[in-house]
């Protein structure tokens, strides 16, 4: 990972979330926690170098395209019956 300046901020996150993070990212790590989570949100050019790599996985977008092809309205004849 590349190093970058960075910039002391204060937040305010619901006592749960903040725990939450704590728990995934560890005491000392909850900054680079929410700046891997929010990089890709705010960066326009990892954003497009995500869709190229997105469009290049041909066997990825096959997938999709069988999945859209997937019937999703529920009527009898396809859902469970209790």
């Amino acid at each position: 990972m590349r190093t970058a300046a960075k910039k002391k901020v204060t937040l305010m996150l619901d006592a749960e979330v903040y725990e939450s993070i704590k728990r995934t990212a560890g005491e000392r790590g909850v900054g680079m926690y929410i700046s891997n989570v929010m990089r890709p949100l705010v960066s326009k050019r990892l954003r497009t170098e995500g869709y190229k790599e997105l469009a290049a996985d041909k066997t990825r977008l096959q997938e999709a395209a069988q999945w859209e092809s997937v019937d999703t309205e529920l009527t009898d004849e396809n859902t469970w019956q209790l």
